[in-house]
C-alpha cells in the first residue's frame, strides 16, 4: 500500500523531472498489492505520463487528514536522494540547483525550513553563475547541508 510519504516524496521528484525512483515503486506496489488498491490502479493506468500520475498521487494526498503525512521524514527522504545525486554527479551543480528548486516549489511549507534550504540552495547557486560567490564556497555549503543536515543557505 502506498503510503502518504510515498506519494509525497514521488510527487516532488517527478515534478523536479527525476522519473526513475517512481517506475522501481510502481513495479513494486503492483508485486505487492493483491488486490490492488485504487491508488495502484490509477498510477498503473498513467504510466508514462507524469502529469497525470502526479494528479494521481495529488488526489490520494488530499484524501490524508491533518497530520497524517510525516513531512520531515519526507524532506530527509529527499535530502538523502539529492545527496546520492549529487555523489553520481559531482559536476552538474546548475542542475542540481534546478532541482532542489522543482523539489522546493511543491510542498505547502515552502517558506519554512527546512524546505525553504532547497529554495535558498538554488538562489545561492545563481550567485555562482553570474560570479558573486565562488563554486568551491557553494559546494562546501551544499556538502554542510547534505551531508550534516546543517542549514546553511540564507
Amino acid at each position: 500500500m502506498l503510503t502518504y510519504e510515498e506519494a509525497l516524496y514521488h510527487k516532488l521528484l517527478l515534478a523536479a523531472g527525476e522519473n526513475d525512483q517512481f517506475a522501481l515503486l510502481l513495479d513494486h506496489l503492483l508485486e505487492d498489492e493483491d488486490p490492488l488498491s485504487e491508488v495502484t490502479l490509477n498510477l498503473s493506468a498513467c504510466r508514462g505520463d507524469h502529469g497525470a500520475i502526479i494528479d494521481v498521487l495529488n488526489h490520494y494526498l488530499s484524501t490524508a487528514g491533518e497530520g497524517q503525512t510525516d513531512v520531515n521524514a519526507v524532506f530527509d527522504r529527499i535530502v538523502a536522494y539529492l545527496r546520492q545525486w549529487y555523489e553520481a554527479k559531482p559536476d552538474k551543480l546548475k542542475e542540481l540547483a534546478n532541482i532542489m528548486y522543482l523539489i522546493a516549489s511543491g510542498p505547502e511549507q515552502y517558506y519554512v525550513d527546512p524546505w525553504l534550504q532547497l529554495n535558498n540552495a538554488s538562489d545561492e547557486y545563481d550567485l555562482v553563475s553570474i560570479g558573486v560567490l565562488q563554486e568551491s564556497k557553494y559546494r562546501k555549503l551544499l556538502k554542510a547541508f547534505l551531508y550534516d543536515g546543517k542549514p546553511v543557505f540564507r
